[in-house]
């Protein structure tokens, strides 16, 4: 299959063929993450060739107008599968921190977010607790910031942090405690030195 630019809509008959490559494009970037025995819930076992041949495949993708090619050999799990991504163009051999899911890197989002948004599988819209807060965050925080990568949490956490730069929680430490022990200690010396005056007329 060979998409254009934008938006493509794939339509056919039930058992075309449309799920079929749903799951290709999901266990390209994320593996086959089910490790059910019943062949309906795990794709490596559903997907596998009848012949018994290799299940394998390639997809050829751009990003930030780089194209890349990955190639992937599926055996019975994610870490046991061979993995080789490339640029497409030069033919460099590139890695990636988690070259078992290389949708990680390229959507900036765990395999349970990728799931339950952007591949939206039709037998099961319902949102976890982790995908849903992850999801939730992502968009809170596009619409506050145009950012979907700005996190309240850390912003919260940070600016917290500052906040006890000047004064703890305790309240014994901080910018705002030294200053106004410096500021204490300038007018003891200042009554002192009135004290010091007066004696001296």
């Amino acid at each position: 299959l060979d998409f254009d630019e934008g938006l493509n809509v794939i339509y056919g008959d039930n058992e075309s063929g449309k799920s079929t490559l749903m799951n290709f494009v999901l266990m390209m970037f994320y593996g086959g993450k089910s490790r059910k025995k019943d062949l309906l819930d795990n794709p490596r076992k559903k997907y596998r060739p009848w012949n018994g041949e290799t299940m394998k495949g390639y997809i050829v993708f751009q990003d930030e107008g780089r194209e890349y090619r990955l190639d992937r050999t599926f055996r019975e799990t994610n870490a046991k599968d061979e993995i080789k991504l490339i640029d497409n163009h030069t033919g460099e051999d590139i890695a990636l921190e988690n070259m078992d899911e290389p949708g990680k890197h390229f959507f900036k989002m765990s395999f349970e977010s990728f799931n339950k948004s952007l591949f939206i599988d039709s037998e099961d819209l319902a949102f976890t607790s982790d995908s849903s807060k992850e999801l939730s965050e992502k968009l809170l925080n596009l619409i506050s910031t145009s950012d979907e990568d700005v996190s309240y949490e850390k912003t919260k956490a940070l600016l917290e942090s500052k906040l006890y730069e000047f004064k703890t929680k305790s309240g014994k430490k901080g910018t705002i405690v030294d200053l106004e022990e410096k500021i204490y200690e300038e007018k003891r010396a200042l009554q002192e030195a009135k004290l010091e005056e007066d004696q001296k007329k």
